[in-house]
């Protein structure tokens, strides 16, 4: 039986076991050894959505990392599905996502994603899980044969690569793609419940590049706004504007923007 993963990654209150900074910064490091790349320093993408306890919980998780021999590449504010397709794209060897997808701003969890884009398979967590809490090491439970532990003589650094920039743009370009030759959203009116998650840049911007009129709502974030009477949770106000400004379509996002109404 699973002891810190649920159905959707790690859960449960900011701050709290197991969301506390020493439980994280074990994930990170418990983490390392299972990933089975045969490089030294695995690489790792990191990325959140607008939770006020987002980046202390990617700062923890970066000091476990780095102590294993990890890379860390932040990629600051991301969608869900934006960083399991990075993952996959950029030959990460995992992806993390610091998001409570639809709960409340001071939930928070973690999500983590293999280097296909899928989620970890449950005997991978279940070897992570016996890493934290049992100290399980060579001997943990699934783990590859003969590896322990990767360190590293780099002094760990709660911060150790700049947010990379370039990520958004590349997969707002990747989206941008996926449309077929010859279509346009010239003319169209798109109204937008950005759910002041993750979204909230990336949604209006890739619709209006794709040629759209965008009435973006709910898309400035504050860390405790997240979710708050908005998004694909709450889309009777979405339903009223679409009707009062006539648009054509109109979309409500969940906090990390894996869910869309």
């Amino acid at each position: 039986m699973k002891r810190l993963f649920g159905t959707d990654g790690i859960r449960g209150t900011a701050g709290v076991f197991p969301l506390d900074d020493a439980t994280i910064a074990r994930l990170g490091e418990a983490l390392v050894p299972l990933l089975t790349s045969g490089t030294d320093h695995p690489r790792v993408l990191i990325g959140r959505d607008t939770r006020e306890s987002g980046p202390a919980i990617e700062s923890a998780l970066a000091r476990g990392i780095d102590a294993a021999g990890g890379r860390v590449h932040r990629g600051g504010v991301l969608t869900t599905p934006a960083v399991a397709g990075l993952t996959r794209d950029l030959g990460y060897d995992v992806g993390v996502v610091i998001s409570a997808s639809h709960n409340p701003y001071g939930d928070n969890g973690i999500k983590l994603f293999s280097r296909e884009g899928y989620k970890l398979p449950d005997s991978m967590e279940a070897s992570i899980e016996a890493r934290i809490l049992d100290g399980a090491g060579e001997g943990a439970p699934n783990a590859p044969s003969g590896q322990t532990p990767r360190r590293t003589n780099r002094k760990p650094d709660a911060d150790p690569e700049s947010p990379r920039s370039d990520l958004h743009d590349r997969y707002i370009a990747t989206l941008l793609a996926a449309i077929p030759c010859g279509t346009s959203f010239s003319g169209r009116r798109v109204v937008l419940d950005c759910a002041n998650g993750a979204a909230s840049s990336l949604g209006p911007e890739l619709f209006r590049r794709a040629g759209a009129e965008v009435l973006a709502l709910n898309h400035t974030p504050d860390g405790k706004n997240i979710n708050e009477g908005c998004g694909a949770l709450h889309p009777q106000r979405l339903a009223q504007i679409v009707l009062e400004r006539q648009a054509q379509l109109g979309l409500a996002f969940d906090g990390d923007a894996d869910r869309c109404l």
